[in-house]
């Protein structure tokens, strides 16, 4: 067998493990923290923890809160824009998610891709538009 093959293989292997030695631990308590505006994927659990760990949970709450109100990437539905602050000013990512409208057509067609803006009553869609001019929240 080719030794560079088998050196793939063993490393193949073992990275599901050293990609657990090499994880940050778990803080406790969980520090507050609003610089992140990526949400987290998982509740971080410490490995001694003992009860319900409720402040855990509160924490992957705080931070998916956090990064629902970061300020939008122009032209992106979702994403955050990660060279402003959270008190930056801007739409917020949830402000500018797509519109039930965009999502579910009354005809049954499927919805557009991702980052297209169009909507199938044009009318709905000019009222989000100049709502958002203003400052008007649409819901």
């Amino acid at each position: 067998m080719n030794s560079r093959f088998a050196l793939f293989l063993v490393a193949s292997a073992l990275w599901p493990f050293g990609m657990c030695l090499w994880q940050l631990p778990c803080p406790t308590p969980p520090a507050v923290m609003i610089a992140d505006p990526q949400p987290p994927t998982d509740v971080c659990l410490p490995a001694n923890v003992s009860g319900v760990p409720f402040q855990f949970f509160d924490d992957f709450s705080w931070r998916s809160f956090v990064a629902l109100v970061w300020p939008a990437q122009s032209g992106q539905h979702g994403m955050p824009d990660t060279s402003k602050q959270v008190r930056g000013t801007g739409f917020r990512v949830f402000e500018i998610d797509k519109q039930l409208p965009e999502v579910f057509h009354n005809d049954g067609s499927a919805p557009s891709d991702w980052n297209s803006f169009d909507m199938p009553c044009p009318s709905f869609h000019a009222e989000i538009i100049s709502r958002r001019e203003y400052g008007v929240n649409t819901f």
